[in-house]
């Protein structure tokens, strides 16, 4: 969903209207975090620059866009996290994100019990909103954090994946308040 707007952003910002594309720099944020890289990107970026650490099972597309992924029995953010979060945050405060409200649902593998499953999993969602937080969005933005536990594991993984520890990141247009007169 985010690679998505993100794409929409570069055609729109791309377009011949006049305004600005990407920057380098921009791509390459974008590659690091999302591990893609956009079409309107590839001539800015150095083939050094397309070489990329990830791990060769790391998940792509729509799972690496929509997913916060955790260490084993973890619930902290790493660097990697910490980074999507925060380009998240920007693209949340652009005109295409602008009026998103986000759900966040945290998931984990199935190597603990179901209620540990279950607290992890919510941990991990409350430590993505608190990030999301000290980011600066709003948390009106941020509609309901809940957890699945173990109970919807990523149909393409074993249900030990590593993987499968993470937080969904889900976004619809945040409902209109209605004036009272």
């Amino acid at each position: 969903m985010l690679l998505r707007v993100l794409a929409i952003f570069v055609w729109v910002v791309g377009s011949s209207n006049g305004l600005l594309a990407l920057t380098a720099s921009e791509c390459r944020e974008i590659l690091t975090t999302y591990n893609v890289t956009l079409d309107e990107c590839a001539p800015t970026l150095s083939s050094n620059t397309l070489r990329t650490t990830f791990p060769t099972d790391y998940p792509t597309g729509t799972l690496a866009e929509n997913h916060v992924f955790f260490p084993g029995g973890g619930e902290q953010l790493d660097a990697s996290a910490r980074a999507q979060l925060a380009a998240l945050a920007r693209i949340l405060k652009g005109q295409v994100m602008g009026r998103s409200c986000l759900h966040l649902i945290g998931h984990s593998d199935s190597s603990g019990g179901t209620n540990a499953n279950q607290t992890i999993a919510l941990r991990r969602a409350n430590n993505v909103m608190q990030e999301l937080l000290r980011l600066n969005v709003a948390r009106a933005r941020i509609e309901q954090v809940s957890s699945m536990g173990e109970t919807r594991p990523l149909a393409a993984l074993s249900d030990l994946s590593k993987w499968q520890r993470r937080v969904e990141i889900r976004a619809r247009t945040c409902p209109q308040k209605s004036s009272s007169r």
